[in-house]
């Protein structure tokens, strides 16, 4: 029985430790998600103080309203995960209270026998009708590990259900706080109804100007394909000059260049932001436009909205391999990394040089500042045999 107390113990440590880690990683997401929504508040705050309704605005408020949803699942996912360790420990306690009431019946009839027999058979009597001494030690020995026994029983059950009654009061105060938690994010849900209104009447107010919204959309469009030239034509010159007159066709990288490459896949998800603070606000691929009905726009990388006057970094230690302007969207850096390549543009000023070697979070520039913000335009491209690849950044960033 000891021994199997011993294994319970264990295995409710094991599932403990197990649990602990779950609710440990929810609360890091939960604490991160509300970094986010601090800096979203904070650069919606910003851009109101412009007043003029903008699509950054709104690209702040829908990625705000993702955030105060996810945050909000994560947190029930928090309670659920509770109320589930509490419906197993409840459990086990049932299972403990059974058994000790099993052994306190046990005793009882001990008792009853030794009591009805006290005068015809008690302790002594048992042990002086023995045939020798050595079998009056063995019966005093037996009556000693059956107290023994039964005494350790008894305590170690009554350990465990004293440990879990005490954990499941644990448990019982952590939900208690979450709800806490879970109760104020419900009553932030009206203040977030309000900002949806708010973008509801900005988007109505945008909507009646669609030329000039398609105006710019044209424009935006026409910096894309811009700056998409511009970096296919420098890498096209990357692999012109590399190559030696009598290799052989196609793409090939150097000793040198495969280790960076594996160095630079080894890293995928643990990438560091290419700003110290930010929230993601347009994604990769094609996305119906915010404000048009019916266009669709597609985003080569990701836009990450940070603070005014921001310093842009590098995600990972490589060289500069250009330096690009785009008339009317400043400057973009290209890093190279074996057979990728990182594009940061947005640029207000270039801190770095070409064929300059940069560590990672090196700085690299200043990012451009309009309406209270900045906003950091951040692309991800594959060198192949086959050609050139667009990557979705977000998938090798730290999340």
């Amino acid at each position: 029985m000891k021994q199997s107390i011993v294994i319970f113990l264990l295995l409710l440590m094991a599932v403990t430790n197990g649990n602990a880690q779950s609710k440990l990683d929810l609360q890091n997401q939960r604490d991160k998600m509300l970094q986010d929504i601090k800096l979203t508040n904070e650069l919606i705050s910003k851009t109101k103080k412009q007043q003029q309704s903008t699509q950054g605005e709104l690209g702040l408020l829908n990625k705000q309203i993702q955030l105060r949803k996810d945050l909000m699942s994560s947190m029930k996912r928090e309670v659920d995960g509770l109320d589930a360790d509490m419906r197993r420990n409840e459990l086990v306690i049932t299972q403990k209270e059974s058994e000790l009431k099993a052994l306190k019946d046990e005793y009882a009839k001990l008792i009853y026998l030794a009591y009805k027999n006290t005068s015809s058979y008690d302790k002594m009597t048992y042990i002086f009708a023995s045939d020798d001494f050595y079998q009056a030690w063995r019966r005093m020995r037996f009556l000693k590990d059956i107290a023994t026994y039964r005494q350790e029983q008894s305590l170690g059950i009554l350990e465990a259900k004293s440990l879990m009654v005490a954990k499941n009061q644990e448990i019982v105060a952590q939900k208690k706080e979450k709800m806490v938690l879970l109760n104020a994010q419900k009553s932030e849900q009206a203040s977030l109804d309000s900002d949806k209104k708010a973008k509801e009447k900005a988007l109505s107010s945008m909507q009646q100007d669609e030329k000039g919204l398609k105006k710019k959309l044209i424009d935006q469009q026409r910096k894309q394909q811009d700056l998409n030239k511009a970096i296919e034509r420098l890498i096209a010159e990357e692999i012109k000059k590399s190559k030696k007159p009598d290799a052989p066709a196609g793409f090939s990288l150097t000793p040198e260049e495969e280790l960076n490459s594996k160095n630079f896949i080894q890293n995928k998800g643990k990438l560091p932001w290419p700003v110290e603070r930010g929230v993601i606000t347009s994604s990769f691929g094609a996305h119906p436009h915010p404000v048009l009905r019916g266009i669709e726009v597609t985003n080569n990388g990701i836009d990450i909205a940070t603070e005014s006057q921001a310093m842009c970094r590098a995600m990972f230690s490589g060289e500069v391999s250009g330096i690009i302007e785009i008339p009317g969207q400043g400057l973009a850096v290209v890093l190279k990394h074996g057979s990728y390549r990182t594009v940061y543009a947005n640029l207000k000023e270039v801190i770095v040089s070409k064929g300059q070697l940069v560590d990672t979070k090196q700085n690299l520039g200043v990012l451009l500042s309009n309406d209270g913000r900045a906003e950091a335009h951040l692309e991800l491209w594959q060198v192949t045999s086959d050609g050139m690849k667009k990557l979705d950044p977000a998938s090798w960033i730290a999340r």
